[in-house]
């Protein structure tokens, strides 16, 4: 919608300033429906005229066109036919560390080098308890320490002479 115009005030009579207002209000509402009355006939009469876009697009739609196929497929010079290079894997100059290098980079693993052995298996788990237990142990001795600290401070606070009230 059309913003209304506003129009300054030139009188400070208020009888005055609501007539004026109604009858602009009513006049800017009726200049709008008639530009607007004007642009949807403005717009019928243009659509009107062209031609309609199904049968443009039909007409297109069913046209067959032929395969294209060059005379002669496009062939690289053999001028332009370059190998790529990479850097090397290490800045080694020794040959003997390069192979040794490369061996270790290139190795396969399969999910069988990751299984253990029953032997390996039972000294990893002898391995595991014997940490589990230190570390019980040593929150034992924590526990240990920490009541007996609170013990000796217990036993201070009450070895202290309680202080003398002044009369």
């Amino acid at each position: 919608m059309a913003k209304k115009p506003i129009k300054k005030k030139t009188t400070t009579n208020p009888k005055s300033t609501t007539s004026e207002t109604t009858s602009t209000t009513k006049a800017t509402r009726t200049t709008s429906k008639t530009s607007a009355a004007k642009k949807s006939t403005s717009t019928k009469k243009t659509s009107a005229t062209k031609t309609s876009p199904k049968k443009e697009t039909q007409s297109i739609l069913l046209r067959k066109f032929d395969d294209w196929r060059p005379a002669s497929l496009f062939q690289v010079p053999p001028s332009m036919v370059t190998i790529p290079s990479a850097p090397p894997f290490t800045n080694a100059s020794d040959d003997k560390e390069i192979k040794r290098i490369k061996t270790l980079l290139l190795q396969t693993h399969s999910p069988d080098d990751f299984i253990l052995s029953p032997e390996k298996k039972a000294a990893q788990e002898a391995r595991f308890t014997a940490h589990e237990e230190a570390r019980m142990k040593a929150e034992e001795e924590a526990k240990k320490k920490a009541e007996e600290e609170a013990r000796i401070k217990a036993e201070k606070k009450q070895k202290r002479k309680p202080k003398k009230k002044r009369a």
